[in-house]
């Protein structure tokens, strides 16, 4: 279970990748022994992965850098499958799952107070750039998906005295790193987490009164979220390429021209196109192959 756990305590953080390969290796080993010495219940999903493995391993055949998709397949497929099967033979009871639950909060609250830190003491140095946290986007990506674990924490009742407190403090430090990442969807992303946690709470819930307050409370949240949606896309230029100032009548005009008038609209076009040369197989199996086959305008953002 150690291993497990440092994996999951160093997989956010930047500059630890010797770290999280040897405990993701270990972890590996720990549950090859243990599948071989104890019963297991059947992997889930194993068609779609082996199809999803399978096809991503087909496509070096016509891969416009075979050497690049291997090298991607390996990254993304391989290790993400020996992490898959590790956590599903490892996690064999709930105080089990308890601890890799703890173990993966913490390695975020480390990233957190990382960013915190450094907004709390030099709140006036422009251009953060996230390097322990791989990029403001990533992270972001990064905190919308681990929001459902912290929300799942808070509601739990195994929770102890102290636990609880620690949780919301947490929460308020997400939400305060969230917002500095400047990125919209990830209000977006959090809203559909907290509402989808809300309705099933109420959906649970028979006291009608307990369920008048769930409903309550479903307002609060979507309500903050989209208040916290609109002061994030109010900090957006309207043009990011041209880096227009704000200029609209209202700051709901303003965050909507971010949409109406994004510079995405140009890059999807771009890509489409691309995507039409050829829309069965493209270019091979790795994210960032695109961007090496095609000559993207430099002034354009990574998407």
């Amino acid at each position: 279970m150690i291993p497990g756990g440092l994996f999951l305590l160093v997989l956010p953080l930047n500059h630890a990748n010797a770290v999280r390969l040897t405990a993701l290796f270990l972890c590996g080993f720990v549950a090859l022994y243990y599948a071989l010495h104890r019963p297991l219940p059947s992997l889930p999903a194993k068609l779609p992965l082996m199809l999803w493995a399978g096809l991503a391993l087909l496509s070096a055949t016509w891969s416009a850098d075979v050497r690049f998709s291997l090298g991607e397949f390996k990254t993304e497929i391989v290790y993400g499958m020996i992490a898959f099967t590790s956590f599903f033979v490892l996690t064999r009871n709930r105080g089990r799952w308890q601890a890799f639950l703890v173990a993966a909060l913490l390695g975020t609250l480390m990233t957190l107070l990382i960013a915190f830190t450094h907004f709390a003491t030099s709140p006036a140095t422009p251009g953060y750039e996230w390097e322990w946290q791989h990029g403001p986007v990533s992270y972001s990506t990064y905190l919308a998906t681990i929001a459902p674990l912290l929300i799942y924490s808070l509601l739990q009742p195994w929770q102890r005295r102290w636990s609880r407190p620690a949780i919301l403090l947490m929460l308020l430090i997400f939400l305060f790193v969230a917002y500095k990442t400047s990125n919209r969807m990830f209000w977006l992303s959090l809203g559909a987490a907290g509402g989808l946690f809300i309705g099933l709470l109420w959906l649970k819930q028979k006291n009608f009164r307990q369920a008048r307050l769930i409903a309550l409370s479903a307002f609060t949240v979507l309500a903050g979220v989209a208040f916290m949606f609109v002061m994030v896309a109010k900090q957006r230029p309207v043009d990011p390429l041209q880096q227009t100032q704000f200029h609209a009548e209202s700051t709901l005009t303003h965050a909507a021209e971010t949409f109406t008038q994004s510079e995405r609209f140009e890059i999807w076009r771009y890509w489409l196109g691309h995507i039409q040369e050829k829309p069965w197989t493209g270019v091979g199996f790795g994210r960032d192959l695109p961007h090496m086959v095609y000559d993207k305008p430099p002034q354009w953002y990574d998407l």
